[in-house]
């Protein structure tokens, strides 16, 4: 089955929103875990927690259902993009420092995103 590039530029769309979609679950979860709970149970059953596991799985979901349309090295190399994600927000939601390792890190990401998608 042979897919044209516009279907590739969407489906390579709906992958990294997903990866998206997984980093800002990351997000809630790290602010969730930031809290103080009265109970044990507060800990796992509050909204950020079930938010942040919904996304995840709708990020699950819609990664899978990429998997039969693209080639899987280029699926892996746009879902390696969450860890840009996640960086970029955690310096935006929790005043976290980017560091030179983390940059040296992301621009390796960007580098193998290129290769394996030329």
């Amino acid at each position: 089955m042979e897919i044209d590039v516009n279907e590739i530029m969407i489906y390579a769309f709906i992958l990294i929103f997903s990866g998206f979609l997984a980093a800002c679950s990351q997000i809630l979860l790290k602010k969730s875990a930031d809290r103080n709970y009265n109970r044990t149970i507060e800990m796992f059953l509050n909204l950020r927690n079930i938010m942040a596991y919904a996304l995840f799985c709708i990020s699950a979901m819609m990664g899978m259902y990429v998997l039969r349309f693209m080639p899987l090295s280029l699926t892996i190399a746009l879902q390696s993009l969450v860890y840009i994600f996640v960086a970029g927000l955690s310096h935006v939601f929790l005043h976290e420092r980017i560091k030179r390792r983390q940059v040296i890190g992301i621009a390796m990401i960007l580098a193998g995103v290129f290769i394996f998608s030329v």
